[in-house]
């Protein structure tokens, strides 16, 4: 995905994401990771991602 480098998440969580539906908009989704920090504390981080983005037609 174009642009996902820093969007989080970590192999070693128990739900290092979670996908939820922006209501009335089909290909918009807000997605929330974990991951460890320096220092040993947790981040949680959202993004916005279009799923048609690199292809408008699905």
């Amino acid at each position: 995905m174009e642009g996902g480098q820093d969007i989080g998440g970590d192999n070693s969580s128990s739900q290092s994401v979670v996908a939820v539906p922006i209501p009335q908009e089909e290909s918009l989704y807000y997605l929330f990771t974990t991951e460890s920090a320096s220092g040993g504390s947790n981040q949680v981080k959202f993004s916005l991602v279009d799923i048609k983005g690199e292809n408008p037609v699905g």
